[in-house]
């Protein structure tokens, strides 16, 4: 018995020195979930027109490098909806002309603007011409190009006056006369002046250039020359007519009887005397 013991403690003993040791199994750490890092917004341009449309997408960064798009939970806001508006999914609709800006909220972040504009539509003038055909009359915008002052080149005497007319002409040929809004100009107003209505008053003898402006246009200079009037002629003399001579007394005699004078008619006769020496 006690022979049988001692072979079955041998026998455990040498089994524990020859097996191998058993190892322990190790567990891999678990890999860590990567965690959101930044948001971003994208499109295919930021300029549209009224009532276009336009998609933009949220992207995400997260720690592991990677990016994917968010649809889902996101929080679409227009700061200008007059302007813009965006739907939950991401799609933006302009209405008027003007800039939005855009921006996705997604759990407790928040992206960068992204800035829309909305360009405005041209208006386009339709006028129907007489065989109902629609075309577009785009209106030619007339400028003046020229002034010419009228009479031209004149002369006058001091103190005589002289009315002066400009005309305007424009780029599409048309002329028509001014009459308020002149400015008129006289190289010498000690010879001659020239006031708002283009009345011109000759005051001395000399030369002038007078020019008139309009419009920031200016015409070209008129030559006034300005003479001393013309001499009067001397008062004529008065004819008398021989009827209207009146009667001459008759000579007076020296040294002898002086001749009784003749008796006016309608004159009584007097007494006579003769005188001597």
């Amino acid at each position: 018995m006690i022979a049988v013991l001692g072979a079955f403690l041998w026998f455990g003993k040498k089994h524990r020195l020859t097996s191998a040791p058993e190892v322990a199994a190790v567990k891999p750490a678990p890999v860590p979930t990567p965690s959101l890092v930044s948001l971003g917004l994208s499109g295919d341009r930021q300029e549209i027109g009224a009532n276009e449309t336009l998609n933009i997408t949220l992207k995400g960064q997260y720690s592991d490098g990677t990016q994917k798009n968010i649809n889902e939970g996101v929080q679409w806001l227009s700061n200008e909806p007059r302007v813009a508006t965006i739907d939950d999914q991401g799609r933006v609709t302009a209405r008027q002309a003007g800039e939005a800006k855009i921006t996705a909220r997604y759990r407790d972040m928040v992206s960068p603007a992204w800035t829309v504009a909305v360009r405005a539509e041209k208006p386009v003038l339709t006028v129907t011409a007489p065989a109902e055909k629609p075309v577009t009359k785009t209106p030619v915008a007339t400028k003046l190009v020229a002034l010419t002052v009228s009479p031209g080149n004149h002369e006058i005497k001091i103190q005589e006056r002289l009315l002066l007319r400009v005309k305007a002409r424009y780029s599409d040929g048309n002329e028509r006369g001014l009459s308020s809004g002149v400015e008129w100009r006289s190289s010498d107003s000690s010879v001659a002046t020239v006031d708002a209505r283009g009345e011109l008053r000759a005051l001395r003898v000399g030369r002038i250039a007078v020019v008139a402006r309009w419009g920031g246009i200016e015409s070209s200079a008129v030559d006034i020359i300005v003479k001393e009037p013309a001499s009067k002629p001397p008062p004529a003399i008065p004819v008398v007519e021989s009827s209207q001579v009146p009667p001459t007394k008759p000579p007076v005699q020296s040294g002898g009887a002086r001749e009784s004078p003749r008796r006016q008619p309608g004159q009584p006769e007097g007494r006579r005397r003769d005188r001597s020496d």
